[in-house]
């Protein structure tokens, strides 16, 4: 693996492409979303203390449905060292949180970078993912979020669509495939570098603004899932009304609860997230029909209608989306295939035509 610049280095000695301009914002309070790798089932959450562990398997195995087609991820776990002994970690819901702040760093301008593998990635003291962390009071410890990093770096994912024999590959790797470690608590630096499905979204720039805010103050994984799922019906899947219908076993199936000891916990701990939402503006109405087989209640379909602010920030999204690609095939003449290394002249027709 290639170095990677740290902040403040020569980073234009391998290239700054044109896309990293758009990837990046000026504006607080942004994070992208990327299809598929951001609502696919890869970490593992428990609804309760009792619940079914799947820690005794190597390989988590899952199903889950995105635009109508049938996905499978693989999760295999990361095997850490614990005071001489082998541990096996799964990602979860610390692992997500860390993912979300490195992301958010990385669309902040001029923290990208490419090294001379052509490998894309984000440097960072460990100071500033903890700083993040306390202010959306998701606070970890140093060494809760070095481990996090660790089991990022290690956890394998595989996502694919199709029948073993003929399986279409998404991603077989890790989040983070490269990550470097200096240094302790605070003071410590980290550099990582993006798995190949966020560096082609980087590259085709199929990706799409999202309030990091608002995902950063829902209350835990099954609420963050869920508001990521809607957004991306309506910016990837192109379903345009405010109406949804989902059930409760669709929800378990997709956004990666283990399996638990009593059915009635999993309804409890979804309609708690459903609600979250319902007060955090992202839904205004939410209605929930039981579905029975005889009198014992097996599943629940929750109807819900979208807030019109949290529509009308996608469809924005939606927008912003179309006019950056327009913008990158004006400026480079080109559409976004692949990397296209940002020079004086290309620099130049983007500013002129963002003044206009």
């Amino acid at each position: 693996m290639g170095k990677i610049a740290k902040p403040g280095s020569n980073t234009e000695a391998f290239g700054s492409p044109v896309q990293f301009d758009f990837f990046e914002t000026d504006a607080r309070g942004v994070t992208n979303t990327v299809a598929l790798w951001d609502v696919a089932p890869r970490g593992v959450f428990r609804v309760t203390e009792n619940s079914e562990d799947d820690d005794s398997t190597k390989v988590i195995k899952r199903s889950f449905n995105y635009g109508g087609a049938t996905y499978h991820v693989a999760v295999t776990p990361a095997i850490l060292d614990k005071d001489g002994v082998s541990v096996m970690k799964y990602p979860g819901d610390r692992e997500h949180l860390v993912e979300e702040v490195v992301r958010q760093i990385a669309v902040q301008r001029g923290r990208l970078q490419r090294d001379n593998n052509g490998d894309v990635g984000v440097s960072f003291p460990m100071y500033e993912v903890y700083k993040e962390l306390i202010r959306t009071k998701h606070q970890l410890n140093y060494t809760e979020i070095r481990e996090a990093l660790q089991i990022l770096n290690s956890a394998k994912i595989e996502i694919w669509k199709g029948a073993a024999k003929t399986k279409e590959v998404f991603v077989s790797g890790t989040t983070y495939p490269m990550l470097a470690l200096a240094g302790e608590g605070g003071d410590g630096e980290v550099s990582v570098t993006f798995n190949w499905l966020i560096t082609k979204a980087m590259m085709t720039l199929n990706f799409r603004q999202m309030d990091y805010e608002v995902l950063m103050s829902l209350p835990g994984p099954i609420e963050r899932w869920l508001y990521r799922f809607f957004a991306h019906e309506m910016l990837y899947l192109g379903k345009r009304s405010d109406q949804r219908s989902v059930k409760a076993s669709e929800i378990a199936e997709s956004c990666g609860v283990v399996k638990r000891s009593r059915t009635r916990d999993l309804f409890r701990r979804i309609l708690r997230a459903l609600v979250a939402l319902k007060e955090r503006g992202v839904i205004t109405s939410l209605v929930s029909e039981p579905i029975k087989d005889g009198r014992q209640t097996v599943d629940v379909e929750y109807h819900i209608t979208l807030s019109p602010s949290f529509v009308r920030s996608l469809h924005n999204a939606d927008e912003a989306a179309i006019r950056m690609r327009e913008q990158f095939r004006i400026v480079t003449e080109k559409e976004p295939e692949g990397f296209v290394q940002m020079s004086t002249e290309v620099r130049k027709r983007l500013l002129k035509l963002r003044e206009k």
